[in-house]
This record gives structure tokens, sequence and C-alpha cells, in this order.
């Protein structure tokens, strides 16, 4: 990073935004030193407004910022030292979480992703990368700024950057104890861990786990329901047939097998 750098970002004017910043917030040690939370799409500005007034309501400073193409905001929680990405994560589920509580039409239509997207670094890669505000070029729309209550950009924007609190572990910590005190926050007040292409915590991307023919021992027990003898208020299990598996089939499969032997125990199954 060198000021030439820094420079060409702030005066930056190519339409394309070829010499602007970007940053991967998930550090080595799966840390991080903000978290931004994506709002795009339509009924952004509702369900920002909603999301930074339980942040206010809270006391937890954060920076609304309208994306580069004017159509969307990031919402910025600055560390004053570097924080575990998974808590600082659970912070912006339990605050989404809040946010549905006080304007219950949100549906999640404009709220796209957080920023780390990871709990823990990805074997073989970084995380995410997010561009960074103040983009000369957006900035002559009105566009990288931050922005009031009212969506109006701030008159002096490095003033208000020198303005915003940075939140301590410790302060953190407390934050996200207080929006989980009371457990209602059910999927949402969790990350899935490892799980590095999630971007929203109610969906997973994991890969299905395909079952192939050497799982599958070839034998089943069919139990029919208890019928009542005739005459009598009693009632008799019917005829349970099984097929047995092969000498074959138990070795290669013995973990199952296994099973299936506790299970007819357990029925009295002989």
């Amino acid at each position: 990073m060198t000021a030439e750098v820094i420079d060409s970002h702030l005066r930056n004017k190519d339409e394309n935004g070829a010499g602007i910043i970007g940053l991967y917030p998930l550090l080595p040690d799966d840390t991080c030193l903000f978290l931004a939370v994506d709002f795009d799409k339509e009924n952004w500005e509702k369900d920002m407004a909603a999301f930074r007034l339980v942040c206010n309501e809270l006391n937890i400073p954060v920076a609304i910022e309208r994306s580069h193409s004017g159509n969307g905001a990031h919402a910025w929680f600055f560390f004053a030292e570097p924080v575990p990405a998974l808590s600082a994560r659970k912070l912006g589920n339990a605050l989404l979480t809040k946010a549905m509580s006080v304007r219950h039409e949100i549906r999640f239509t404009s709220y796209d992703r957080m920023f780390p997207n990871q709990d823990f670094m990805p074997n073989g890669g970084f995380g995410n990368l997010i561009v960074l505000p103040m983009q000369g070029g957006a900035r002559t729309k009105g566009n990288s700024e931050f922005i009031d209550e009212k969506f109006r950009s701030y008159p002096d924007q490095w003033a208000y950057l020198a303005s915003i609190r940075k939140i301590p572990l410790k302060k953190m910590n407390k934050y996200l104890a207080e929006c989980t005190a009371n457990d209602g926050l059910g999927k949402l007040g969790t990350t899935e861990i490892n799980d590095a292409d999630s971007s929203k915590p109610w969906e997973s991307n994991k890969p299905e786990t395909k079952l192939v023919r050497a799982d599958i021992v070839s034998f089943a027990y069919i139990i029919r329901p208890m019928e009542k003898s005739v005459g009598t208020s009693f009632s008799k299990p019917m005829k349970t047939y099984r097929k047995q598996p092969k000498k074959h089939e138990r070795k290669r499969c013995p973990v199952a097998y296994r099973t299936v032997i506790y299970k007819r125990r357990k029925f009295g199954i002989q």
C-alpha cells in the first residue's frame, strides 16, 4: 500500500473502476478488523434504516456508506483490535434479526452478505474481497460516501470518519451477549462453520453427500403392525420377514450390519 495507490483510489475517474482499492477482511488467524453488512436491490433504504435504528438503540457505532452504484449500502463496524470473525459475523446476524423484529416486513430481499463472508480462512483462498469507500469517480454522483439517517452524504467525509468510534473486543462481546440474551435468534444467532461459500445465514451451499453402492447392504427387515386376535382384546405381532446379508456384504459394511443386529435385538427379532 503506497501513497500512489491511495491517491489513485481517491481520485479515480475510471468508469470501469480500474485503480480502486479492495481488501480481504479475513486475516490469516481467522480474525478481522471490520465487519461490513451489504444491503442491495429493492427496499434497501427501508431495510438499512431499520438496521441503523437497532444499532443506535443498542449504542453500537455503525457507519453507513452508499454503494458504488448508488443502489445499495454497506453498514460498517470498525474494531479497535482484531476480533474473531466468527464472533463478528454472529453480531451481524443478531443485529439483522433484531431489525426484523422492528420491521416485520423485512424479508431479506435487500440483504446480500457480510464481509468477512466466512468464519475461518478457506483452504487455498483469502475469503471475499470488498471494495473500499471514497472512490473518486463514484463520489461525483454522491455514491461511495458515508450518509446520514436521511441518506444524505456528510459534508466533510474525513471529519465524519475521524469521529467514528472503534469497537474493542470486550465491547463487541458485550454487544453480542446483549443481542442474544433471550436466545430468540433461531438459526440467525449462529453461523456456518467452515462454510466458505455461505453468504446468508439461513442458506448453506455445502455440497451434498452422495451415496455409493458400497454404502448400502442388500438386506431389509419388514415388520408388519400388530393385529388383534379374533374374539380377544389382545394384539399379537404378525410375521416378520428378513433377508440376511451375504458374508461378503457383512465384511464390506460391518458398521451397518452391527446397527441392524442391534435393532433386531431391540425389537425382539431373532
